[in-house]
């Protein structure tokens, strides 16, 4: 593989991290996901009005609200010093404009749930459930069909929990091993235990019936199925 295509891969990847860390600033702050949704109605078609409320949601919410200081992420500093060397200054990386307006469109479409859970989970396996650090990764296209599943739908504290679960994972080069490990082993049960384990940024865990939830969708092999579980859980409190 050539230096320029690990590092287009590696931008991609920046942008996937970089939208789950937008997640996690709604998560945390509900001013700003009562500002962010306060524009969505005013979004859509071709008006001037519309276009001005699309690049303020992108310049002025997605785009600040999604930087990630390297020193913040073992795995972001490690991707970074392995393709580039290493980094005399320690600084942060955002959305790029690109992948800020697609989102934006993504929220404007008449079928954003399904947009953005696919493009979020996809994000979170990426980031924090693939081998490899997820540079290597190839993307689910369809969401999986889970009506009338009991529990798929987590409640709302337990969705804050699974989206700030999926970023500390993201982040921590060494709790993302040992879930690699575990996935690759298929050990559903210890790695529902690893989960349980985390202190999350808010000082909480995800409960024990969340933890296990997540770990047997992971050792199942279905990934459609798991990338949508994850997707949707953290669509549902920042969108």
């Amino acid at each position: 593989m050539s230096n320029q295509t690990n590092t287009e891969k590696l931008f991609a990847y920046r942008d996937q991290f970089c939208a789950i860390k937008l997640v996690i600033a709604m998560v945390l702050d509900n001013k700003l996901q009562a500002a962010t949704s306060s524009i969505y109605p005013s979004i859509s078609g071709s008006s001037e009005s519309a276009i001005k409320q699309r690049s303020k949601l992108k310049n002025l919410y997605y785009i600040p609200h999604s930087s990630i200081e390297v020193n913040e992420s073992t795995v972001l500093l490690s991707l970074i010093e392995d393709n580039f060397g290493p980094l005399e200054k320690l600084s942060s990386v955002v959305l790029s404009d690109a992948f800020a307006a697609d989102l934006v469109a993504q929220t404007a479409s008449s079928d954003a749930e399904n947009e953005l859970t696919l493009t979020l989970g996809n994000a979170g396996m990426r980031c924090a459930f693939t081998k490899d650090n997820g540079v290597e990764f190839t993307p689910q296209n369809k969401v999986y069909d889970f009506d009338g599943q009991a529990g798929f739908i987590l409640s709302s504290d337990e969705q804050k929990n699974l989206s700030l679960l999926v970023y500390q994972i993201a982040s921590t080069l060494e709790q993302r091993d040992a879930v690699q490990q575990l996935i690759s082993q298929g050990q559903a049960s210890p790695l529902a235990e690893l989960f349980g384990q985390i202190e999350l940024a808010n000082g909480q865990r995800v409960t024990p019936a969340t933890a296990e939830q997540l770990a047997q969708f992971l050792t199942s092999d279905n990934i459609d199925k798991v990338t949508t579980f994850i997707g949707i859980n953290m669509y549902k409190p920042s969108w």
